[in-house]
C-alpha cells in the first residue's frame, strides 16, 4: 500500500509541476507573459503583435505536439520537450530532498 501511495503522490507532484511550468511559459494568455510584461518598460510593436497573436503561437505548439504523437517525430514536440526539461530540472532536487526526509 505504501508503494502505491508513494507512486500516486509522485504522479500528482509531476502533473502539478508540469502545469506550473506550462503556466510560466512567456506566451500571452499564460502568466509567464504577464511576468515578463511587468518588467518591460517600453512597449514596442513586437510586444503588441506578440500579445495579439500569442494565442496562435500556443495553438501551433499544441498542434505540433499532436502531430508529433501521431507521426512519431518527437523532435516536433517543442512544448513537451520544454515542459519535460523543466520538470526534470526542478523535480530532481525536490525529490532528492524528499528522499532525505522520508
Amino acid at each position: 500500500f505504501t508503494q502505491v501511495l508513494t507512486q500516486a503522490l509522485l504522479y500528482i507532484f509531476s502533473f502539478s509541476l508540469s502545469f506550473a511550468i506550462f503556466n510560466l511559459l512567456p506566451i500571452y494568455p499564460l502568466d509567464g507573459f504577464r511576468l515578463i510584461d511587468s518588467f518591460i518598460k517600453k512597449k514596442t510593436s513586437f510586444y503588441y503583435n506578440y500579445k495579439k497573436y500569442g494565442i496562435y503561437v500556443l495553438y501551433a505548439l499544441f498542434f505540433l505536439s499532436i502531430i508529433s504523437d501521431f507521426t512519431n517525430l518527437y523532435y516536433l514536440d517543442v512544448l513537451g520537450n520544454i515542459i519535460g526539461l523543466g520538470v526534470g530540472v526542478i523535480s530532481t532536487p525536490i525529490t532528492w530532498f524528499w528522499g532525505l526526509i522520508f
